[in-house]
């Protein structure tokens, strides 16, 4: 099966148990969009700093032979757009399976979600491992109490 692993900018964690076990059927995505760049204004120093370290991800995932597309900011096949880039990536490289780490941000969480609904291909979301606690563990933890 044909899968594509979607890594965005604040989720470069080398420790990630995506990178455990094979990685023959696999391809990371990573790409610097205007649409990330632009929706609030940021100093251009943290955008140059993360796509710099997106950059050197995408080396770390290259020097171990492993397949990835990485679109930089002014590269032709870039939309700028994150749904439209992997609508034309999935199509191209007739993935089977689109795989995601959840975003930290509820505008990319709820763009996601809403693009894995429109796929006619099957899809999983997983933890970026990036934290002690779950996303559900605070409600869990306040189910049946008054706050």
């Amino acid at each position: 099966m044909k899968i594509l692993r979607l890594i965005l900018g604040d989720q470069l964690n080398h420790k990630h148990s995506w990178f455990d076990g094979d990685q023959e059927n696999i391809i990371y995505f990573m790409a610097e969009m205007r649409q990330e760049t632009d929706y609030v204004t940021h100093h251009i120093q943290k955008v140059v700093a993360f796509f710099m370290a997106m950059r050197g991800f995408n080396e770390w995932i290259n020097d171990r032979g492993w397949n990835s597309i990485y679109y930089n900011l002014d590269d032709d096949k870039n939309t700028q757009d994150l749904v439209k880039n992997l609508n034309q990536i999935i199509k191209e490289q007739k993935i089977e399976k689109f795989e995601y780490l959840a975003p930290d941000e509820f505008r990319l969480d709820r763009q996601l979600k809403d693009f894995c609904q429109s796929l006619d291909i099957e899809w999983q979301g997983y933890d970026t491992e990036h934290f002690f606690t779950k996303r559900k563990d605070v409600e869990k933890f306040f189910e049946g109490k008054n706050a």
